[in-house]
């Protein structure tokens, strides 16, 4: 879950960075004062920040979070209580599930 968040957040900025960029090169260039090759370099510059920002996603740290705690209860370190805990931390969307149906995962 909190991939898929940090996913949506880091789409929401590329959108803006490049929302930027543009509104700002098209409002030069209706000034009639944007010279050709600055308005391609400003349009291929906006590419490469919004495609590094979207490579942050690639970072250890984003994907391991909730990969720990599973392991380290399949290793025996955790046991169920403390698993659904560290899950519930990371997924609260489970919690609701399990006290809705009653299957006892809360």
């Amino acid at each position: 879950m909190r991939l898929s968040r940090t996913a949506r957040r880091l789409v929401i900025q590329n959108l803006v960075v490049a929302g930027a960029f543009i509104a700002v090169l098209v409002a030069w260039d209706l000034t009639g004062t944007l010279p050709l090759p600055l308005g391609v370099a400003g349009h291929e510059g906006s590419t490469v920040v919004v495609g590094l920002n979207g490579l942050r996603l690639l970072r250890e740290a984003v994907w391991t979070d909730s990969r720990t705690a599973v392991e380290r209860s399949r290793t025996g370190l955790l046991d169920r209580a403390q698993l659904c805990s560290a899950l519930r931390h990371d997924r609260p969307h489970l919690s609701r599930l399990g006290r809705k149906h009653g299957d006892g995962f809360h």
